[in-house]
């Protein structure tokens, strides 16, 4: 569920480098304490719910712990697969974005 977020707040989520193993890709998200009224106490939150509250990544991430100690510090994780994909598809976008900036 969507909730208003003020933008002052949005910009107020840290993201973190992303970081793997060899199966996935992980990042963490620090959260404004203000918005923690948003997230729920004793699961994971789905994709609609943490995009609802302001956090704002590309496809393929999912919330895959509570971290009990810093409940504001959301954790993510995403197969390298997907990763690697996307930055392809970015890649192509970018050489079709390219070409057609030359030939104009």
């Amino acid at each position: 569920m969507a909730h208003y977020i003020d933008p002052a707040l949005r910009k107020k989520i840290y993201y973190s480098e992303k970081y793997r193993d060899d199966v996935y890709e992980y990042r963490h998200c620090h959260l404004p304490k203000e918005l923690l009224v948003y997230v729920p106490k004793n699961r994971v939150m789905t994709e609609d719910e943490w995009r609802g509250i302001g956090i704002q990544q590309s496809e393929g991430w999912v919330n895959y712990m509570v971290h009990q100690p810093e409940p504001h510090i959301i954790l993510f994780r995403r197969p390298i697969a997907v990763a690697e994909a996307q930055a392809q598809k970015a890649a192509a976008a970018a050489a079709a974005a390219a070409a057609a900036t030359r030939a104009c």
